[in-house]
């Protein structure tokens, strides 16, 4: 099927872009074709391709690219993590604020125990031994 395509309406934009590599024999002389018609060199390459009689068949629109579907998640355990995730929160402001360097470091020592058993049932990481 032979497509036209009419001239350009004034609302309509030209965003995409084509580029393609010539020599420099080949860009000297299709420029100099351009402006031995008075025109720009896009504008000559346009009216040459449609001229021409290319034929194409234009989609309806864009294919799309498959859906995934969503992963299920245990809504009762995300709410969980998050009031873990806020509980630590709290604790690090109120540890930071708060205490002492000799109250610290018990805490951290148990967050860091607790970080390594998550990382462990998680990931499936081995926790530290000493």
């Amino acid at each position: 099927m032979t497509v036209h395509v009419p001239s350009r309406r004034r609302d309509e934009k030209r965003t995409e872009e084509i580029s393609f590599k010539v020599s420099r024999d080949e860009k000297a002389m299709i420029t100099a074709a351009a402006k031995s018609k008075s025109t720009k060199v896009a504008t000559l390459i346009r009216k040459v391709l449609f001229e021409y009689g290319v034929e194409v068949e234009v989609p309806e629109e864009e294919p799309k690219a498959p859906e995934r579907p969503a992963p299920q998640v245990n809504r009762e355990l995300m709410l969980e993590v998050a009031k873990m995730s806020n509980r630590l929160s709290q604790l690090a402001n109120w540890v930071t604020k708060y205490k002492t360097e000799e109250d610290v470091v018990p805490v951290v020592f148990t967050l860091v125990a607790l970080d390594q058993t998550l990382s462990e049932l998680v990931h499936g990481l081995p926790t530290y031994k000493k």
